[in-house]
């Protein structure tokens, strides 16, 4: 009867149950999305001596042109040549129309009637095995249990399919400049406006963008709120934004403004909830080059973002 394990990185590197499972293995299979360089550091020293003591072992992984790098493709190339027992095969998922190749399957049996499979989350990649957070089940058993049976079949289904190829030092060559040409492309045209839009998908935000402002401060916040997060503004808005969004705001909640005095009092509002203002307020803005600066533009500090009175 088999034993299940659920494993999760990075607590449990699934690096080091891989490494241990192909100690005293002579069959070895692993289907992969991405395998770089690195992940094949990590359990590689433990693959070639399968092979030289007569074992097998079958490889396949996808080939996007981002992650998966052309020296791990050379590295196992050059174990396919050289060893009659290695089985390699790469899916192209280079082009947008391809079907995308996702599975993450780590196999070995052992001449002793054992057997190790691991499924789950982990790519062969440097971090994939021993950095990110990470999910995997290891299943052990014997030859006889039905999961060995099940695996098996499972991956030779993922290594006879779906369009993979035997790739030749012509077909490497290739990947190898679409590689280098993605690395030229992000490389020129990565901008600072998306950078900055990244980040931002890492800033908490908050669970109540409906709340309803009672109060000219609250009118204020709001439409930096909305700026900020449907404006395509990036992470900051201007003064001039935030005047016509915020009377806008403010007449749709039936809040009363005095038309005469309505920027003067936007901007004090803004300074006094400025965090590091000279007026103890909010901590609800940042002021966009610094507390001192004339740029017109804020951003919202933690608490502007997460703010939703409590009514």
């Amino acid at each position: 009867m088999s034993n299940i394990e659920i494993i999760n990185g990075p607590e449990r590197r699934v690096g080091d149950y891989i490494r241990k499972a192909l100690k005293e293995a002579v069959d070895c299979r692993i289907a992969t999305a991405y395998v770089t360089k690195g992940g094949l550091a990590v359990i590689g020293e433990h693959i070639g001596p399968i092979l030289e003591r007569n074992g097998s072992v079958s490889f396949i992984h996808g080939a996007d042109g981002r992650v998966t790098s052309p020296d791990a493709l050379k590295q196992l190339a050059n174990l396919n040549m050289c060893y009659p027992g290695m089985t390699y095969r790469v899916h192209p998922n280079v082009q947008a129309h391809e079907r995308l190749f996702h599975p993450k399957m780590y196999f070995a049996a052992d001449n002793h009637g054992k057997f190790v499979s691991i499924l789950g989350s982990s790519n062969t990649t440097s971090k994939g095995l021993t950095e990110n957070v990470e999910v995997n089940i290891v299943i052990r058993g014997s030859h006889h249990d039905p999961e060995f049976q099940q695996c098996s079949s499972s991956f030779d289904t993922l290594m006879g399919n779906y369009g993979s190829v035997e790739p030749t030092a012509e077909w490497i060559c290739k990947y190898e400049h679409i590689y280098n040409l993605h690395r030229q492309v992000e490389q020129k045209h990565i901008t600072q406006q998306l950078a900055d839009l990244y980040d931002s998908l890492c800033e908490p935000i908050s669970q109540q963008e409906s709340w309803v402002p009672k109060t000219q401060d609250e009118c204020i916040l709001k439409a930096v709120q909305e700026l900020v997060r449907d404006g395509g503004l990036g992470k900051y808005a201007s003064l001039k934004q935030i005047y016509k969004r915020a009377r806008v705001i403010a007449v749709a909640n039936n809040l009363k403004y005095k038309e005469t005095n309505w920027k003067a009092s936007v901007r004090s509002s803004l300074n006094i909830n400025t965090v590091g203002g000279y007026t103890s307020g909010k901590d609800w803005y940042e002021r966009v080059g610094g507390v001192g600066a004339r740029t017109g533009k804020y951003r919202l500090s933690e608490g502007g973002r997460l703010y939703a009175p409590q009514r």
